[in-house]
């Protein structure tokens, strides 16, 4: 076997030993780009043991290790095994339970961006496993946020432009939390992303219609194209980032970022659109905090009435006036089902609906199948309801004016 304990290299049947300093790994560079917009602070990681895994047939099948992140005097501890036989390589590593305070602790302060003074009670004991066979990995995490309660969390103060473009009964942004999301507030959506036209969403925009007062499968349709797990689901799902991860693998860069429904809203209402790493730890822990103290019914009905459907066109009111002249109160389980599959690209849409027709390419017919058989699978269409309904395409005149859905051929 071969070993390194406490920075003791040995290998047994073999003399003499060879004796070796600590093997440790320290981030001490300033890290930007894809891991974060600005430079964070050195961060230890420490392997103090190491040990091969043989078998007498096969040799060398794996490492098993134990060691140490954070800060020497109060770090996390945690073990693990990496291993690799018959075409299939596995990482699983576990940490000591610890409370959740602690674990928070160890982040670094530059990673948590406008996020201060939490608070947190329980205790967690972090697993995390991840395999690959062939070209897919499977991720699998447990114990995290789930046993972590958010007592408090205050944001730095809202920048004088920010504030004024987020009102609470009629006056700018004062609060640094997130329980504004339950008071009737207007949000202006960034000018940058809007080409300057000035947009408003939110319960106090004029715009906002309460969940209640949609068909089941306009909310339906909305988190069932993100998040299949939406009403029972943490502040993250592993099966998403594990999506997501294959999927950025498999183009060699970042498409999809595997958030459920709750990390989009903090980001549309809360943080940037830079596609960095912190920025998903940020979503992650703000999540945790909104489930904390706004009710799925409301997190899901401020999802539909502020994400984009199109250039300058905010929530699913805008949206159905948009491409349909109705309210969206009246709209079709087609309908509904093309606006759900339109939030991965918005600007699509518009570019359709001056040329005409909704797409037919293989997997949109496909993806409108499986968005009604999912309806259906949730209760939310009946199967009468749902028969002969996809896959479809809907048209548009040259002035913009909906004529209507066809069917077309699977």
């Amino acid at each position: 076997a071969l070993g390194l304990t406490e920075g003791r290299l040995t290998l047994s049947q073999a003399e003499p030993t060879l004796s070796l300093p600590p093997l440790a790994l320290s981030l001490s560079q300033p890290l930007k780009a894809e891991l974060s917009a600005h430079p964070l602070s050195p961060h230890s990681l420490s392997l103090h043991s190491l040990t091969a895994l043989t078998s007498a047939l096969k040799g060398l099948e794996g490492l098993s290790f134990k060691g140490n992140v954070g800060a020497h005097d109060h770090p996390l501890r945690f073990t693990g095994e990496l291993t690799w036989a018959e075409g299939a390589e596995r990482l699983k590593v576990e940490a000591e339970e610890l409370p959740c305070q602690r674990a928070f602790e160890l982040l670094p302060k530059e990673a948590l961006g406008q996020i201060e003074n939490v608070k947190l009670s329980g205790r967690l004991a972090p697993s995390l496993s991840v395999s690959k066979r062939g070209e897919r990995l499977k991720l699998k995490l447990k114990r995290l946020l789930r046993r972590c309660t958010f007592e408090a969390l205050t944001l730095s103060p809202p920048s004088t432009e920010r504030a004024e473009r987020i009102k609470v009964r009629g006056h700018a942004l004062r609060e640094r939390d997130v329980s504004w999301l339950n008071e009737p507030f207007t949000f202006q959506i960034d000018p940058e992303l809007t080409g300057g036209e000035r947009v408003v969403v939110g319960p106090a925009s004029g715009l906002y219609v309460p969940l209640k007062e949609l068909p089941l499968y306009v909310g339906g349709a909305m988190y069932l194209t993100e998040e299949m797990g939406f009403w029972t689901g943490g502040a993250f799902s592993p099966q998403l980032v594990e999506n997501a991860l294959n999927t950025n693998l498999k183009r060699g860069r970042f498409v999809y970022g595997g958030s459920t429904v709750t990390q989009q809203l903090v980001k549309n209402l809360f943080l940037s659109r830079d596609k960095v790493l912190t920025r998903k730890l940020q979503e992650v822990l703000m999540s945790a905090r909104l489930l904390d103290e706004v009710s799925k019914e409301r997190l899901l009905e401020l999802y539909l009435n502020c994400i984009e459907f199109a250039p300058a066109v905010f929530g699913v009111q805008a949206a159905a006036r948009y491409y349909f002249q109705k309210e969206a109160r009246a709209l079709s389980p087609q309908e509904a089902v093309f606006l759900a599959m339109l939030k991965v690209s918005p600007k699509r849409g518009a570019r359709w609906r001056r040329a005409g027709r909704s797409p037919s390419f293989t997997w949109w017919r496909q993806r409108s199948v499986e968005v009604f058989d999912r309806l259906v699978s949730k209760g939310l269409l009946s199967e009468r309801q749902a028969q002969g309904q996809a896959p479809f395409v809907l048209r548009w005149d040259k002035g913009g004016a909906y004529l209507g859905a066809e069917l077309i051929e699977p």
